[in-house]
């Protein structure tokens, strides 16, 4: 365990790093993201069609573009119709869309947005 004070002079002097180090994070991150969504894609022969890729998880999550963009780019490389997307909801709200759909209730766009209107804002992610 590091237990001696670091100097603020020289803690602002590694900023610059401890940014930079981020953003290769986040590069590095969203392009597995979009080799995995590839790979998927290429599987699937889905690479002229208007496939829909979502990024879901508590990682984007984050303000910041760079993750989503990095990983949206790459996916376009590939599939240049892919739609690539947040969800706006809770995967709980998912469920109970394929839930529905497996029981043969087909829910309209207009149905759709009508209940995005009305969900309680704790299963809202946009």
């Amino acid at each position: 365990m590091y237990t001696q004070e670091i100097d603020r002079t020289r803690l602002g002097e590694l900023l610059p790093l401890l940014f930079d180090v981020a953003q290769s994070l986040l590069i590095q991150l969203g392009t597995e993201v979009g080799i995995t969504a590839n790979a998927l894609i290429r599987r699937l022969g889905m690479e002229k069609q208007d496939v829909e890729v979502v990024l879901a998880g508590s990682v984007f999550k984050g303000k910041g573009h760079l993750l989503p963009e990095t990983a949206t780019h790459l996916v376009h490389t590939i599939a240049p119709r892919a739609r690539v997307m947040r969800p706006p909801y809770k995967p709980v709200v998912g469920a109970a869309f394929i839930a529905l759909e497996a029981i043969g209730v087909t829910i309209s766009s207009d149905q759709q947005a009508q209940l995005m209107r009305t969900l309680p804002g704790e299963l809202l992610l946009a």
